[in-house]
């Protein structure tokens, strides 16, 4: 039986695996790895650089987005959101877009709660919590021209 690539990455997702025995050359072979088969590579790549940064300083983060052949922006973004949700069990089926939507409120945990109470799908979820254009942004009103310019 032969196990393929995306299945050994399964168990990195378990909230309960500890990456801090892995060393910086080491995740950063995972990560490209993940990278390349792309299954759940978001979700998985937030967590292997929260370890990887548990392991060096900050400024090493550009280093190991260039060793995982990814943008330093894409590999910021996908930790942050790993960090937001560090702690709860956010349900399998979830999308990455659902994550960082969930990552993005106020109180992530009381939103999970609520979403898995009213049995919320993933496309369902991010529907219901993602923040429309209007409530991003606040509008004013210019006292000369009386233009409504969004701020």
């Amino acid at each position: 039986m032969q196990i393929e690539p995306e299945q050994s990455f399964q168990y990195l997702l378990d909230p309960r695996f500890d990456m801090s025995a892995f060393d910086e050359e080491t995740l950063a072979g995972i990560g490209l790895a993940v990278v390349q088969t792309k299954t759940n590579s978001q979700q998985l790549i937030g967590k292997l650089a929260i370890a990887q940064e548990k392991l060096t300083k900050r400024g090493s983060m550009k280093a190991f987005a260039s060793a995982l052949q990814i943008s330093f922006s894409s590999l910021r973004a996908y930790k942050c959101v790993e960090e937001r949700l560090e702690g709860l069990e956010v349900p399998a089926d979830y999308t990455w877009g659902a994550r960082a939507v969930l990552a993005a409120q106020d109180n992530p945990k009381k939103v999970l709660a609520e979403a898995i109470v009213h049995g919320l799908s993933s496309a369902e979820f991010v529907r219901t919590f993602s923040k429309t254009k209007e409530e991003k942004h606040e509008t004013v009103t210019c006292p000369n021209c009386h233009k409504i310019i969004e701020i």
